[in-house]
């Protein structure tokens, strides 16, 4: 009996350490469901502040475009809250990271000696029973002791399953949620850039005109044309239509009291009379209420754009009665906000004015144009900046879900360029590590390998000299160009070939390109030679001609570009498609061709030019500065 009674006391013991064991497995099951209860939620606060930073981008994208593309001011304000915000996220981010890092270290070294302690008492008790200093009284049998443990376990494996999808719930949603942020943000942005294309479009009609009446009616059927694609896309941009109207093929007037009519200015009563007493409104005014007509006519809402309100900049009389009015456009009415008085408007021909007046409406026009096509450089180079910033927010995103899902987030899905030569003149391209940077610019020396195979393939073309090298390292951009890299490859065409090469790119003339370029990379919509794309070329002289000037240095850029299968172009026709299958760029020559770079001599001279149909298939790799 006493040989029983110690068996049985030693298979308690046994029993206990097992389920100590097990119960500190479930709270060790409970500390990582809360662990990534607490990531998903930490996501979801992370999502509430993306939809902040989405906010700021959507006023920084719509304010330039609201203000006629010209108030720097707002764009400043947008960006500086743009910035704050992001510095906000990352803050954030790093602050919980290092908590979470000093955490998880304590409570994992605290769940370790606790299952040590328990490993060794049951190692204590089995080595105790095999010494025979506890003397069993009943041995349980194995078919029990394995019953007990079977349930056990059992237990542990539903509660544990059970915790589990709990969690994964959890995580499920907030992946949710991230994805419906960035859709957001997607679109957000497309539209923007449709807006911005529109206007841009309007002015380059604009600037076409020479002044002359078939041109001016010309421009305004344009400016008719986009309210009517504005119609189907149910956004209306005033602006953009007032960009399109400045030509004055139709202005608005006003009646005056006979008895007042002399008193005008000469240049506003020159189409008028006695008898037909009007006044011309100020240019401002009449643009913006031919804007809202063309709405209207379009389909626009009358709620929305029946009305106008107006402040003309003085008086000839009634002093008092104030400067604002309201204008219905349907019922061609003038109202005065302050006493409600009433005056008839009217909407009439340009070509029915004198030609004095309409000289005058021209060269107002054209002033208007130089300074609206100046604020359109300046609200693109700030809406690339706050394309870039959105991309940042993303990825800042992206790499927490990465973090929830406890993925290796040290390490880029595209690797770094690594060295190994590329393209007929065997650039090798090396990066250095940038950590949690998202751009860097790496100033090369005339002893790096990369800086002489470089100033190899500049000079055979152009006897400049070099003041300073640049390397880009623009990791959103070159994400986007080897994602696109990918595809080109994997084309019938191109058979694992992406073809890539480096060409030179001169970035123009126009203001602020060169930095819209390293912040947003390349936009074909810029190309005013046809067929549209990114112009390239193996000749650096070539490109020269193109590159801005900063004091007495010019600047060129050196392109990584995916040729891919190459296409012919003669004159201004452009083979597209080979074996039903569209081809990835174009040389202005006949011996480039499928994946064969040749400067050949066509026409009797040297084509060394080469047109790239998509942004992402060029990348701005080096800067050369150069005398």
């Amino acid at each position: 009996m006493a040989e029983d009674k110690n068996d049985e006391s030693a298979a308690k013991v046994q029993l206990n350490s097992v389920h100590n064991f097990f119960r500190t497995l479930n709270e060790v099951a409970t500390h990582f469901r809360f662990t990534f209860g607490s990531r998903a939620k930490q996501l979801t606060d992370l999502n509430a502040t993306m939809s902040s930073l989405e906010e700021d981008i959507e006023k920084l994208i719509e304010t330039p475009l609201q203000s006629g593309c010209g108030d720097c001011e707002a764009v400043k304000t947008a960006k500086a809250k743009l910035d704050a915000a992001h510095a906000q996220v990352l803050k954030k981010m790093k602050e919980q990271s290092a908590i979470r890092q000093e955490e998880y270290k304590r409570e994992n070294e605290a769940y370790r000696q606790k299952l040590e302690g328990i490993k060794e008492d049951m190692d204590a008790n089995e080595r105790a029973y095999l010494e025979g200093r506890i003397k069993p009284e009943r041995r349980e049998t194995p078919e029990e002791r394995a019953a007990e443990v079977a349930k056990l376990l059992k237990e542990y494996h539903i509660e544990h399953l059970k915790k589990a999808k709990d969690a994964k719930d959890w995580a499920d949603k907030a992946q949710a949620g991230a994805e419906k942020a960035r859709k957001k943000a997607d679109e957000k942005q497309k539209n923007a850039m449709k807006a911005k294309v529109a206007v841009d479009e309007a002015i380059a009609r604009e600037t076409q005109f020479s002044g002359n009446q078939d041109m001016v009616d010309a421009g305004h059927e344009g400016a008719r044309n986009l309210a009517a694609e504005m119609a189907k896309n149910g956004n209306f941009h005033i602006e953009a239509l007032q960009a399109g109207v400045e030509g004055g093929a139709f202005v608005w007037v006003w009646e005056e009291d006979a008895c007042r009519f002399d008193a005008h200015p000469d240049e506003t009563r020159k189409h008028g009379s006695k008898s037909n007493p009007v006044i011309l409104y100020e240019q401002r005014i009449w643009m913006k209420l031919e804007a809202h007509h063309l709405v209207l006519e379009a389909g626009g809402s009358t709620a929305e754009f029946g009305t106008v309100q107006i402040s003309v900049g003085q008086k000839l009389f009634a002093q008092t009665s104030g400067l604002s009015y309201t204008v219905d456009i349907q019922e061609s009415s003038q109202k005065n906000v302050k006493t409600r008085y009433a005056r008839r408007v009217h909407r009439i021909r340009a070509c029915d004015l004198d030609p004095k007046t309409m000289a005058e409406l021209m060269n107002q026009r054209k002033k208007a144009l130089e300074t609206v096509g100046k604020a359109s450089i300046e609200a693109r180079t700030a809406l690339q900046k706050a394309e870039f910033e959105q991309q940042k927010a993303i990825h800042l995103l992206e790499r927490a879900e990465e973090r929830l899902k406890g993925a290796d987030i040290t390490a880029w899905k595209v690797p770094y360029p690594n060295g190994k030569p590329v393209g007929y003149d065997a650039i090798p391209m090396t990066w250095h590590t940038m950590g949690d940077a998202l751009y860097m610019e790496v100033s090369l020396l005339p002893s790096d390998p990369e800086y002489k195979q470089v100033a190899t393939f500049f000079s055979k073309t152009s006897k400049n000299n070099i003041v300073s090298m640049r390397r880009v390292q623009n990791i959103l951009l070159w994400n986007l160009f080897a994602r696109t890299r990918e595809p080109v490859g994997k084309t019938s065409l191109n058979d694992g070939n992406p073809n890539e090469e480096f060409l030179w790119h001169g970035s123009g003339k126009v203001e602020g390109a060169l930095e819209k370029i390293l912040v947003g990379g390349f936009d074909s919509s810029f190309s005013s030679c046809t067929p549209k794309g990114i112009w390239l070329s193996t000749n650096s002289l070539y490109s020269l001609d193109y590159s801005p000037s900063h004091g007495k240095a010019k600047k060129i850029f050196l392109v990584r570009t995916v040729l891919g299968y190459i296409g012919e172009i003669h004159g201004k026709s452009a083979l597209d498609i080979v074996n039903g299958v569209e081809v990835d760029s174009h040389h202005c020559g006949k011996s480039s061709e499928g994946h064969t770079r040749k400067d050949d001599q066509w026409g009797g001279g040297s084509d060394n030019r080469y047109v790239v149909n998509r942004n992402n298939q060029v990348y701005p790799a080096y800067v050369l500065e150069f005398e």
